[in-house]
């Protein structure tokens, strides 16, 4: 029976619906209204269509499962690289088990790897299925539930606006500035912006100073179970320290009318801001840890590349001259499978034929968690998921991955 991946007709739309449908019941598909007006919103009127395509696998020409690729820039280490994104992985209930979504994610890794983009990323039904295809874990994120008084209130509150439609041009500024100087963000173009500021769910507050935006919040509000609602942020991003404490400030002030602010955030110090971090579910961890955030596991990163990754990447870290050799296993693209030593200098790395002071051998998951600086070789290697040759050297090898902070996303898909 013949097989072929390729970039789905409008005539297919229809059949893939009905695929996405079966895989995501959330959507609550059933009519035949339903279907068109999904068909015509998602997939032919998509705001993103500039930058993704829909992908499928057919066999004896029948579309057994699809998903949606898309193009993204990532700063890496403060590199903007093209990277892939892809979403909506979709089986058809009569072909699961037939490693349908494992041949599209096999296409998709090849497609941007042949493409200069040897990372990609996702957001994953199942961590533990994508992990076995190579996914590696980003950073967690802490959902916190606060009342508005936690948040300080000191900041300069003369600067803060109320954005709309009209403001894209200088959202997507501020954005742009904080894309540049985050590890991790993604860039957005004009329609995401225009998404944020149109969605008639969304308030968006704004900080100006001399005119610029420097910083900004995106928060819906979220009814709980009364007349009361609470605040759902669903972005906070800012420039420097002074607007983030203006939003602060602008949080705090809501304590009249809201009773509850619930944040997500990928920063690990998060509790550190606030005077009384406890979520008020009264839950106390032994001994006397209180319960002040819930954590989970979500975007994953996978690098396809090993040798094109190490020699179009620069990283602040790559210095001294160290010599490393990596040995990565690849269940997925088998001929990724394989060894490069690599010589770190001058912020850029080198693919070399010379002795390496130490060989770390793991799977393709845990080098893009290390890679990416998510983990550390140490925990890698104390958990089991990587090995060394010389344990001396873990700290050296560390040292090269290092960063600030770990990889910040915000952009969902």
């Amino acid at each position: 029976m013949t097989e072929e991946i390729r970039i789905l007709h409008e005539d297919d739309y229809m059949a893939f619906a009905r695929i996405a449908a079966q895989a995501f019941p959330g959507m609550d598909l059933r009519t035949p209204a339903q279907f068109d007006a999904f068909v015509e919103n998602r997939l032919h009127k998509h705001p993103f269509r500039e930058f993704s395509q829909l992908v499928g696998l057919f066999r004896g020409g029948v579309l057994l499962g699809g998903m949606r690729v898309l193009d993204y820039t990532m700063n890496i280490a403060g590199q903007l690289r093209p990277i892939g994104g892809v979403g909506m992985v979709s089986v058809g209930q009569l072909h699961k088990r037939q490693g349908v979504a494992r041949e599209l994610i096999a296409h998709f890794c090849r497609h941007y790897r042949a493409h200069g983009s040897p990372v990609t990323a996702l957001y994953p039904f199942r961590p533990d299925f994508y992990g076995a295809l190579g996914y590696g874990h980003g950073t967690p994120l802490h959902s916190y539930r606060l009342a508005p008084q936690q948040f300080p209130d000191h900041g300069d509150r003369g600067g803060l606006v109320l954005l709309g439609a009209g403001d894209a041009a200088a959202l997507g500024a501020c954005y742009q500035r904080c894309f540049a100087a985050t590890h991790g963000l993604f860039a957005r173009r004009s329609a995401e912006i225009a998404r944020v500021v149109e969605d008639p769910e969304n308030t968006v507050v704004g900080v100006l100073r001399d005119g610029v935006l420097r910083g900004y919040l995106v928060f819906q509000h979220r009814p709980d179970g009364d007349f009361t609602m609470n605040i759902e942020i669903r972005e906070l991003l800012y420039e420097d320290r002074a607007a983030f404490f203006s939003l602060c400030a602008y949080l705090s002030t809501q304590r009249d009318q809201f009773r509850t602010i619930l944040f997500h955030t990928q920063e690990a110090g998060f509790h550190h801001l606030l005077h009384d971090p406890r979520d008020g579910s009264g839950r106390v961890a032994p001994h006397a840890y209180h319960a002040s955030s819930t954590t989970g596991v979500g975007l994953m990163y996978r690098i396809s590349g090993l040798g094109q990754f190490f020699t179009t990447q620069v990283h602040p870290a790559w210095v001294g001259g160290n010599v490393v050799r990596f040995n990565v296993h690849d269940r997925l693209l088998a001929e990724h499978t394989g060894a490069a030593t690599v010589r770190f200098a001058d912020s850029q790395a080198a693919l070399v034929d010379a002795p390496a002071a130490c060989t770390v051998t793991l799977d393709v998951a845990a080098f893009s968690s290390l890679a990416l600086g998510v983990v550390s070789l140490r925990r890698l290697h104390a958990y089991g998921k990587a090995e060394i040759d010389d344990e001396q050297a873990i700290a050296a090898v560390d040292r090269l991955f290092t960063l600030p902070d770990p990889p910040v996303c915000v952009t969902r898909f």
